[in-house]
């Protein structure tokens, strides 16, 4: 498996991931916001990106249109 970027202020859900052995041990990576996602995106690439449940829709769909232009190919 690949890798999954988590956005949001708890890790309750990476740590529940990680136990989850069922997923053969992605690498699992969590940041504050959208603004140090789009970093990370522009040095490595993520198979899955897990939003914050905090922000609204809208919010998301910027975000996600932003990732598929800035995300490193590969």
């Amino acid at each position: 498996m690949g890798r999954i970027l988590i956005i949001g202020h708890s890790n309750a859900l990476a740590d529940a991931l990680r136990r989850e052995t069922a997923l053969h041990g992605p690498e699992i990576e969590t940041c504050e916001g959208p603004v140090e996602a789009l970093h990370r995106l522009q040095s490595h690439a993520v198979d899955v990106v897990v939003t914050d449940p905090e922000t609204s829709v809208r919010e998301d769909l910027a975000l996600c249109a932003l990732l598929r232009e800035r995300r490193p190919r590969g």
